[in-house]
């Protein structure tokens, strides 16, 4: 009896520390929801891509602000989400994807969208040059961004998706 209980109260803990693991469908679930926030921004940044075709500046300004309030609701909603174990991975690759997205908007965006604005008589051959130059450096950053963010996401699919 004097070691029964000692091990009814092992078997008890050890059953009670399985039954708490997050099961493969929450992880799933979990990864599901860090992408879905870095897919808000991802799609609103495209948006503001593609209003530059347009040459509206209303548009720009639009498209620019929903991208900024996407970050912010992204950010507070990562700043908040329990991340699971199995998980950890895609949410630092969420969040640095965050980030990269938030220097987009606050210098790059900003500085493409004020080019933009400059009437053509003002416009010139290096303003042209210069906006190019932006729109193949955020291309570069926010590519590599998705593409961390996609191997994360792949990462964990492949662990957790096939044992529901």
């Amino acid at each position: 009896m004097k070691y029964l209980l000692p091990s009814l109260t092992a078997l008890m803990l050890a059953v009670l520390c399985i039954s708490c693991k997050p099961s493969a469908e929450q992880i799933m679930q979990n990864a599901d929801s860090l992408k879905n926030m870095y897919k808000s921004v991802v799609d609103a940044h495209q948006v503001l891509a593609q209003t530059y075709e347009t040459y509206i500046a209303a548009d720009m300004d639009a498209a620019h602000k929903t991208l900024d309030e996407n970050l912010k609701k992204a950010s507070a909603a990562i700043a908040k989400i329990e991340v699971l174990e199995g998980c950890e991975n895609l949410a630092n690759a969420v969040k640095a994807g965050l980030e990269v997205y938030k220097t987009v908007a606050d210098v790059d965006s900003k500085e493409q969208i004020r080019i933009y604005k400059i009437d053509d008589a003002n416009f010139t051959d290096e303003l042209r040059e210069k906006w190019d130059g932006i729109a193949r450096s955020v291309e570069t950053k926010t590519k590599q961004a998705d593409a961390e963010v996609d191997k994360a996401y792949s990462e964990v699919a492949k662990q957790f998706s096939n044992k529901k």
